[in-house]
């Protein structure tokens, strides 16, 4: 209850100031460009809990962060090695490429672009990577940095607000509010909102950081563990592709449904796919860190709500998160009525799945009926209907 009482006061901070002597946004900067531009790498951790549209998320997922900066590396300002412990996942940049290493999945993938933000835009590394960069913000919007004094459980802290509006790109608005301990110059909390698709769609994240260490990573390090796991795994270049694009290297239509098996996150009963061979079946590859997933589980809850009754089972595959308590509760705050199944990464393999949510649509012939890939308004609208016409043929 504390940590989510502190959370709905770090949500709240823009209405209320706890000094009288609130510190100057040219400060502020100042102070951090001094303090950072001679540091030259930085280890630090992040727990990390969000919000999508206003619907409560309970996951909780640690980061681990080595930075090393380099002056010279215009894509992201140095060498990264990031670690999530939740799915996990491993983010490594070479300076050239971009490499996310898959464990669970024995496969490295290899982006030649480098995406941002690698985690979140309120993570601090591009403060770190470019300490310059209020600095050079504020020349030009000052009236979209705000800085003051605050007092939080009897610590006081310097409050960083700072809006960033991207001229172009799915992006429409960047929020994000820092904590700042005064004496060490780390940010120790902190709230953002990321405004998608023209503001459709808000994602609300909370921050806390800990045990920050400056100038103890080694640069050749990161290389080296590289080098541990290409050994064993191969690398594969990402080529971005459009649905239909990625439907055409999946599996195809009138083709037999491979069979699955798992465990039911909610009732740790096993599942195997064929015992439901005679229904209509809707399979959604999902995992909860993808937001176009997250969108479609109220909608796939609805349809399998109303037609249930009528021969439709439905079955959210996950072979990405772990299978634990905090998953469970991570669906019922979705208010997901569908099982859930946990699966190894075999049935992704065996069912081609390139891009989350991917969904098929089985028929009562146990034949693949229908294939989509992503999530949108018209894209499960087509869906919905493909299965209400295999419903309707007894």
């Amino acid at each position: 209850m504390r940590k989510i009482a502190f959370f709905l006061i770090l949500t709240s901070l823009a209405f209320w100031s706890c000094s009288n002597h609130n510190i100057e946004p040219q400060q502020l900067a100042q102070k951090i460009y001094v303090f950072y531009k001679n540091k030259k790498s930085i280890h630090y951790r992040v727990s990390l809990s969000y919000v999508y549209k206003g619907q409560k998320d309970t996951l909780h997922t640690p980061y681990e962060f080595w930075l090393v900066r380099n002056n010279n590396d215009k894509k992201l300002g140095g060498l990264c090695w990031i670690k999530n412990y939740y799915r996990p996942y491993i983010i490594y940049y070479d300076l050239h490429d971009l490499y996310i290493i898959y464990p669970s999945k024995h496969k490295i993938r290899k982006y030649y672009k480098v995406f941002k933000p690698l985690v979140t835009y309120t993570d601090w590394t591009d403060i770190f990577f470019k300490p310059q960069w209020l600095m050079t913000y504020l020349t030009k919007h000052i009236d979209q940095v705000k800085t003051y004094d605050t007092v939080v459980n009897k610590k006081h802290y310097w409050a960083l607000e700072i809006t960033q509006i991207p001229e172009k790109g799915y992006v429409s608005k960047i929020f994000r509010r820092y904590l700042i301990d005064p004496g060490t110059l780390t940010p120790v909390y902190a709230y953002g909102e990321t405004y998608l698709n023209h503001g459709k769609d808000v994602l609300y994240e909370w921050l806390k950081f800990s045990g920050f260490e400056f100038d103890k990573v080694e640069p050749g390090q990161f290389k080296k563990k590289f080098n541990q796991f290409t050994k064993k795994w191969p690398v594969i270049p990402y080529n971005p592709e459009n649905p239909e694009q990625i439907i055409d290297k999946m599996l195809k239509i009138g083709q037999q449904a491979p069979d699955v098996t798992g465990i039911n996150v909610f009732t740790n009963q096993p599942f195997k796919l064929s015992d439901y061979f005679g229904k209509v079946i809707l399979l959604d590859f999902w995992y909860s860190h993808c937001p176009p997933c997250v969108r479609a589980i109220p909608h796939i809850s609805e349809l399998y709500q109303e037609h249930h009754k009528d021969g439709l089972e439905v079955f959210g595959l996950n072979s990405i998160d772990p299978a634990d308590s905090n998953l469970v509760k991570f669906l019922h705050h979705l208010n997901a009525k569908y099982p859930v199944i946990h699966t190894q990464s075999s049935a992704d393999l065996v069912y081609k799945i390139i891009a989350y949510p991917s969904m098929y649509v089985i028929g009562r012939d146990g034949k693949i009926a229908y294939i989509e890939v992503g999530y949108t308004d018209k894209s499960f609208a087509r869906l919905k209907q493909k299965v209400l016409q295999l419903l309707a043929k007894k």
